[in-house]
């Protein structure tokens, strides 16, 4: 490429940016908000947003609780749910995302927009846990808000708890990032926050899906297959999915585009310096929560936002800096046997290969056609109807 058309096409880069991020939220408004529209209170987003405290739910409670109470308070909280999700969405992915990918080469960033990346399969509550995130962002610094921002989305989702945990060890040591009555605070807050959530038993009554959602529209919140999982233990839900993985020719499918994923990601978490502790961390993080939730496709974008912004933020030094500290003594003398994930030289192919490989929302939805296949064959459709 000539240096005038390198030119040319970092100018036009922006527009094809904003233009790709448009589209997602056209597409994720039409998915959300047209079966809002047309019924008295119908929903597009999983059903496990309606667990909420009132009904007996600790984990994953608080969107449900929320939504509750702002319905009733004769306030569409589907309709006030989905906007906030967009509008989040729009700022996470239209400004913060934009200037982080900024640092990547121009090519890469150009193959990214036809990647699950940004052609994300829909957008839920997972968003929300990039919080701190964004926090950070504009703040610089993990303070006493960074922490306190955790311990409020961990009941959101708990797996917040493992995205974070290098930086909550990090109050417990001598460097910790803040002192004193902050740092109090923060511990306090936190531990609060999972003794509430690991040590009190769901007394799960579903007194809201039984009663109130119906006589508002939304009807058969029980029958659905997320509530077979509430409140059961994590170690038989691990167990559920296990099987699910293991006993699905889907699975085989859904491969090549997981380990596409991680090998770009991780290779972006280290592209400015090997960092074996909290790469190994990162992955044991990831495949849990895979398995926890055995919707990978829809997770792609939001966790790679997590891994590209901890190392262009440099939060993954800082993490890597605690998890040697704490882990060195016992896993040091095996850390070299961890291949260093560093892929530079091969993105723009695991790129290309990774945009043609199947996918779907979660296993057993892997379809064989990539994404950008499925959102044309999807806009097919609609226009057709």
């Amino acid at each position: 490429m000539s240096a005038a058309q390198q030119k040319l096409a970092e100018k036009a880069y922006p527009y094809f940016f904003f233009s790709t991020i448009l589209y997602v939220l056209y597409r994720n408004w039409m998915m959300l908000m047209e079966p809002v529209l047309s019924k008295t209170l119908s929903y597009a987003f999983r059903d496990d947003d309606f667990f909420s405290f009132t009904s007996g739910h600790i984990r994953r409670g608080l969107i449900g609780e929320l939504l509750y109470k702002l319905q009733r308070n004769d306030i569409n909280s589907i309709i006030a749910f989905t906007v906030l999700l967009l509008v989040s969405f729009l700022l996470i992915y239209g400004k913060l995302f934009f200037r982080i990918i900024q640092s990547l080469p121009l090519a890469e960033r150009y193959l990214l927009l036809l990647t699950p990346f940004v052609l994300n399969m829909g957008i839920d509550r997972e968003l929300f846990t990039l919080l701190p995130l964004v926090w950070y962002f504009y703040r610089k610094q993990t303070d006493l808000f960074f922490y306190l921002i955790i311990a409020i989305i961990l009941f959101v989702h708990e797996i917040a708890l493992l995205f974070y945990l290098p930086f909550i060890l990090a109050l417990f040591l001598k460097s910790s990032p803040i002192k004193g009555l902050n740092k109090t605070i923060a511990i306090g807050s936190l531990i609060s926050a999972l003794a509430i959530l690991f040590g009190i038993k769901e007394q799960i009554t579903n007194i809201l899906e039984i009663s109130f959602w119906p006589a508002q529209g939304v009807p058969g919140l029980t029958e659905t297959y997320l509530y077979t999982f509430g409140g059961m233990p994590v170690s038989k839900l691990l167990r559920n999915h296990g099987s699910i993985l293991l006993l699905n020719i889907e699975t085989l499918y859904a491969l090549p585009g997981i380990l596409l994923f991680m090998a770009y990601s991780f290779s972006c978490l280290n592209r400015n310096k090997w960092l074996p502790y909290t790469t190994a961390f990162y992955l044991g993080v990831n495949a849990l929560f895979f398995i926890m939730t055995i919707d990978y496709g829809r997770y792609f974008y939001h966790l790679f936002f997590l891994y590209l912004f901890l190392q262009s933020s440099g939060l993954a030094e800082k993490a890597e800096v605690t998890l040697q500290h704490l882990a060195q003594s016992i896993v040091g003398k095996w850390m070299h046997l961890l291949p260093q994930i560093n892929f530079q030289r091969y993105h723009i192919w695991i790129l290309i290969f990774f945009i043609n490989a199947p996918i779907g929302y979660w296993v057993k939805d892997t379809e064989l056609s990539p994404r950008w296949l499925q959102e044309i064959q999807l806009l097919i459709n609609q226009f057709a109807n």
